[in-house]
């Protein structure tokens, strides 16, 4: 499948934490059609890295050839996966590291373009102060915005655009691109300070609609309680904490449990909720977070 499918003419996916070669995915890649021209195209986050600082290629996205294209050597095969990682548009000034756990790609503001909502770990949840939390740990949100584009260029090198290849005859049409970052998530209330995410689920909750979202997330090694909350879509680019649906989890999905013919009941099930460290007294190995805290007591026990 890579061989086939990843442009071979560039080392780019086959460098070491790139898709071409084994990984540790906390999740899995998107297929979806991005510039419209009916061919399923690619992006994943990546897990856990640091930033190339020479351009923002460590999310990767790629383009499916429609055509077949003659670039200066050789010629691309249709279905070929071409890097166009450039199309993904970070808007703070710097990027100290990252740590994405899953993403979707879905039109999230009804504005007819996909955007890209991407969740992060929290490094086992331990005790970091709050600038580590917002410089490497917050979510990520880019808005999908049009491009003019109608001819690409396609990197075949990881380190510059100085060193980028470019095959002039691939036409696929308008492709979206994507502008945002960490702060955006924040200014749009989704970036989940402090949780330790695994997956981001999207659903209409209250039927207006509009996308809410529920992260599932997992416990911490301190006291501080930061399990996943619903979070209702307000229509203006923002989401507002819902606290009546408010846990610690291990998998959701929603189905028709009352058996009325509509899978509008959302199930989740309960995951361990006391922080992860040998308790409820002070563990000889973490002394330093002491004992359960009462609000970890009166949370887990409801």
């Amino acid at each position: 499948m890579t061989q086939q499918k990843f442009d071979t003419f560039s080392d780019y996916f086959y460098k070491w934490k790139h898709s071409g070669k084994p990984y540790p995915h906390e999740g899995s890649p998107l297929f979806v059609d991005f510039n419209n021209d009916g061919l399923l195209d690619y992006f994943n986050s990546m897990h856990a890295h640091n930033i190339d600082r020479n351009g923002y290629h460590r999310m990767e996205l790629a383009l499916t050839a429609s055509v077949n294209a003659t670039s200066v050597s050789r010629k691309i095969s249709a279905g070929s996966l071409l890097v166009v990682s450039n199309r993904i548009i970070n808007t703070e000034s710097t990027i100290d590291d990252m740590d994405p756990h899953g993403e979707v790609m879905v039109d999230l503001d009804n504005d007819g373009y996909l955007d890209l909502f991407i969740v992060s770990g929290g490094s086992e949840g331990g005790e970091f102060p709050d600038e580590y939390y917002a410089s490497t740990r917050d979510n990520f949100l880019f808005w999908g915005e049009p491009s003019n584009a109608t001819k690409y260029k396609f990197y075949g090198d990881d380190s510059s655009n100085n060193n980028s290849i470019s095959y002039k005859d691939i036409d696929g049409g308008p492709i979206t691109i994507f502008v945002g970052g960490r702060n955006m998530a924040r200014i749009s209330g989704v970036e989940g300070r402090y949780g330790r995410t695994r997956i981001g689920y999207l659903l209409d909750v209250n039927n207006d609609g509009l996308l809410d979202i529920f992260c599932m997330q997992d416990r911490r090694v301190t006291n501080l309680v930061a399990p996943g909350i619903l979070l209702i879509n307000q229509g203006n680019r923002t989401w507002k904490e819902e606290a009546s649906m408010t846990e610690f989890s291990r998998a959701m999905i929603l189905t028709d449990a009352d058996g009325d013919g509509f899978a509008n009941e959302f199930l989740i099930n309960r995951g361990f909720c006391f922080p992860q460290r040998s308790g409820p007294e002070v563990d000889p190995l973490q002394q330093s977070m002491g004992p359960y805290s009462p609000e970890v007591l009166s949370f887990c026990s409801m």
